[in-house]
């Protein structure tokens, strides 16, 4: 089965082309937000109109395909930017009819973490940990793959609080690549706060506050802090991610996100956990191999979606 998939839930715009399990092709345009100093989303939607029918054509190129050898399109309909979502949907949705192709409604921390059962043999249950932008969450996938989150982030996604460090730094945005580059060169010599709690929920609002405090009444380099952040990052998430592995009696761990690019946790979590699994680079941040994937392993297991339609908020189901 030949499945293209659509992402465009926030400022990149993707498709992807997965046969019979296999990704064919992965075409990202991604957008520059720099001059906002953050994703500006009437910005992102005008720039996913302007792209998405391109990277369509040179997603089909690249997997050598035409678009009649398409047996299903994909597309993300939650969560994120509302326009941004309606953008790659409404083309998808477009695109099936036309064709006269079966459509399937994505969910995108779904296809995040099926972005790396794409490339490892993962034997489930598994616990995923989802890091990004928008997300910070503790997800159980049984064998049946159904989905149940049992923690989430009360605040800020980590992701998100990254970006916003980076701002506090004069870091170009997206900033997590940069502070995760600067801390290898650092001093981890600031001590800063971590969330800790019995629950599986996480909270980074406190680490965030303390830099923003800190550098008003301090003059530190700039590796220094992003050394300090990134620990305290980790000790906020690594043992809370193991607790619940322990306490759950999970064996395997899916790091998955665009966060889970990150060396620091990266590291970490292979040092604690022996089947840890993580995408590639290239399948970590948005794009539209991952939805093509969910809809893959989600058909072969006889799940879908329902009757859905565009949702900026919608959690787990």
């Amino acid at each position: 089965m030949t499945i293209l998939g659509i992402e465009s839930s926030c400022d990149d715009t993707s498709v992807g082309v997965v046969k019979d399990g296999k990704v064919l092709s992965n075409i990202v345009s991604s957008q520059d937000h720099n001059a906002f100093g953050g994703v500006y989303p009437e910005h992102a939607a005008r720039k996913h109109l302007d792209a998405i029918g391109m990277v369509c054509e040179q997603a089909l190129k690249e997997a050598r395909i035409v678009l009649e050898e398409v047996d299903v399109v994909s597309a993300t309909y939650a969560p994120g930017l509302v326009g941004s979502l309606l953008v790659g949907y409404s083309f998808g949705r477009a695109l099936s009819y036309g064709l006269e192709k079966g459509f399937f409604p994505v969910h995108h921390i779904k296809a995040h973490i099926y972005a790396a059962m794409i490339e490892n043999e993962i034997e489930l249950p598994a616990l995923a940990l989802v890091v990004s932008g928008g997300h910070t969450s503790l997800i159980i996938l049984d064998r049946e793959h159904n989905f149940k989150e049992i923690g989430s982030t009360l605040d800020d996604a980590v992701g998100e609080v990254y970006d916003k460090v980076g701002r506090m730094l004069g870091l170009p945005f997206p900033s997590g690549k940069i502070i995760d580059d600067l801390s290898q060169i650092g001093n981890a010599n600031i001590d800063m706060p971590f969330f800790k709690s019995d629950d599986y929920n996480f909270s980074f609002s406190g680490v965030k506050s303390f830099v923003f405090r800190y550098l008003q009444a301090n003059s530190p380099k700039k590796e220094d802090v992003a050394a300090s952040f990134q620990r305290s990052v980790e000790r906020a998430i690594v043992p809370k991610t193991i607790k619940a592995m322990k306490e759950l009696n999970l064996h395997n761990l899916i790091l998955a996100g665009g966060v889970a690019a990150n060396s620091g946790l990266r590291s970490a979590f292979k040092k604690s956990v022996k089947n840890v699994y993580w995408p590639s680079m290239k399948l970590c941040l948005d794009n539209g191999a991952m939805v093509a994937a969910a809809a893959h392993f989600m058909i072969n297991n006889g799940k879908d979606e329902g009757e859905v339609r565009v949702k900026p908020n919608l959690s787990l189901k």
